[in-house]
């Protein structure tokens, strides 16, 4: 059914299809233009690339392809929107992990290293 949706970043409605309220703001706010919703999707795919592009070296991380790089900021893309709480990539060195926050979205990478010694 047809509703009116208001987008979550800059309050603006939007007809859209939908059948809760809940969806219909998600939709809006998903097919907004707004700068501060563009801005967040913007923001957390520079913060992914940051720390596991090219600058991951700077701490002490090893680079991640492009195509895990691209899947991260889709993740990223679905946190801003609300379709995904938060996610943790595991990666053979690290853990991503990807997740709403009051005012957008936090993105971590934390080393993983272990030994285990047997006799």
């Amino acid at each position: 059914m047809e509703m009116t949706g208001t987008c979550l970043f800059c309050g603006q409605t939007r007809m859209v299809q939908a059948e809760t309220q809940s969806e219909a703001d998600r939709l809006a706010s998903e097919n907004c233009t707004c700068d501060n919703n563009l801005k967040k999707v913007h923001q957390c795919a520079e913060n992914i690339d940051r720390i596991c592009g090219e600058s991951s070296k700077e701490f002490g991380m090893d680079l991640v392809t492009e195509e895990v790089i691209d899947s991260m900021k889709d993740i990223g893309r679905h946190c801003v929107y609300g379709h995904v709480e938060a996610a943790t990539i595991r990666l053979a060195d690290s853990s991503v992990t990807i997740k709403q926050i009051k005012d957008g979205v936090s993105v971590s990478r934390k080393k993983v290293s272990s030994v285990k010694l047997e006799a």
